[in-house]
């Protein structure tokens, strides 16, 4: 059994906060991704940090930080870099493709160590997962990458969790076939969210793949929604298939929908991050987001998302009033 310190009260999740830089940091960071083609320079030697290779926009934060008073301790077990306290985890694991056979078995693989650090810990709950694989739309069918990955994480979670996690899954561009799973545990489960104008996306028919997505839209923890990676979906279709502008608009009708199913009104939403196909379009994105939500986009990165036909998708984190 792994020790853990005492665990707040209530569950809460660790405080996000957006930086430009890793060096902007407070000594309180439980752990950070940092995006960026010069990302893995960035973090070197730092525990704290997970280096994850998308061009972010430029002149804005890349660093997504979730911050406590600590102190935390840094660990690798079964491969996987942890960094724990106050009651919660922060992990990351990259495995290569070609030592598990490709995305599913990579998936699989990693799923499986997942669960295996969960079962030396069940004093913590998986609350948010981001997933990262290159050239996620590449292959035909039921051979598409992405859906090989969706069979490998089914396999691996098999039916040890309660219920999803919030999770997105975005595609790196640097041709490194690499899986890279980041996730935050915390003393207390959350409660799984769905979204009233979409399929639950572990209900979503077999065309598009032989195994649904494991993820759950948001996670409420105490006052607060991790609200999971966002596109424009209905029901379980893709809509405003080339219009960049229209599923910008319909992603972020996604996002209230779910923030209020969640109990969060649309003016509770804090923190969206935005992943952006084209390059070309993250200042478009990043204007549109701001015109409907006054704090703006907190992060806007360049990234493959999990269809082919969508443009843009979205996350965020719901903040109930007081």
């Amino acid at each position: 059994m792994i020790a853990l310190p005492d665990t707040p009260t209530v569950a809460r999740l660790p405080r996000l906060a957006y930086f430009r830089e890793p060096r902007e940091l407070p000594a309180g960071t439980l752990g950070a991704i940092v995006y960026g083609i010069d990302a893995r320079a960035a973090c070197a030697g730092d525990a704290r940090l997970v280096p994850v290779p998308l061009a972010h926009r430029a002149g804005s934060a890349r660093v997504e930080a979730w911050l406590g008073n600590g102190p935390f301790e840094s660990s690798i077990e079964d491969g996987i870099r942890v960094r724990r306290g106050e009651g919660w985890q922060f992990a990351s694991l990259e495995l290569l493709e070609s030592e598990w056979d490709g995305p599913r078995g990579a998936g699989r693989e990693a799923y499986e160590r997942l669960m295996r650090l969960q079962a030396r810990a069940p004093a913590l709950h998986v609350w948010r997962v981001w997933n990262f694989i290159d050239a996620i739309n590449e292959g035909e069918g039921d051979a598409e990458r992405y859906r090989q990955f969706c069979q490998g994480r089914a396999e691996g979670l098999g039916v040890g969790l309660p219920s999803f996690p919030a999770a997105s899954a975005l595609g790196r561009c640097d041709g490194e076939r690499v899986l890279q799973l980041v996730w935050i545990s915390g003393p207390a489960p959350g409660i799984a969210i769905e979204n009233p104008r979409q399929v639950p996306a572990w209900r979503y028919p077999r065309r598009y793949g032989p195994a649904s997505p494991s993820f759950s839209r948001a996670m409420r923890v105490g006052a607060e929604v991790a609200i999971a990676g966002t596109a424009s979906i209905v029901g379980h279709e893709s809509l405003h298939r080339d219009d960049l502008r229209k599923q910008v608009a319909e992603s972020l009708a996604n996002l209230a929908a779910v923030s209020e199913a969640a109990g969060i009104h649309h003016a509770g939403l804090r923190a969206i991050k935005a992943y952006v196909r084209e390059r070309d379009d993250m200042e478009a994105v990043a204007a549109q987001i701001g015109a409907s939500h006054p704090e703006g986009a907190a992060c806007v990165v360049q990234a493959d998302i999990c269809r082919a036909d969508l443009l843009v998708e979205l996350e965020a984190l719901g903040v109930a009033p007081a």
